[in-house]
């Protein structure tokens, strides 16, 4: 893959990711209320999640600013080619044209 086409790949959204592992001492409770009056239920209380518990992320970031150096560096990248191209091709010129004295 030459220059050009890789330095396009900068221009898309990096990808995040995370994970962690939790635990806590003692299980989360919660105790619920009426909807009506509000008043705490004489219910038992539940647990909302177990001690220890996996926590994972993955998401999409982006923004204007990666979008902008990413196509500029693009470009740089673009010019740079046609720059190689114009070395060789004065190369050969200069290789195949009949000497002048």
């Amino acid at each position: 893959m030459n220059l050009w086409k890789a330095g396009k790949f900068d221009m898309l959204p990096a990808a995040l990711a995370s994970a962690g592992w939790t635990h806590r001492d003692e299980e989360l409770i919660t105790r619920s209320r009426d909807s009506v009056t509000r008043l705490p239920s004489l219910a038992n209380p539940s647990v909302s999640s177990d001690r220890a518990h996996l926590n994972y992320e993955m998401g999409l970031s982006w923004s204007v600013i990666d979008f902008a150096l990413g196509y500029y560096g693009a470009k740089q990248n673009a010019d740079r080619v046609l720059i190689a191209g114009e070395h060789r091709r004065k190369a050969m010129h200069e290789l195949t044209a009949p000497r002048r004295r």
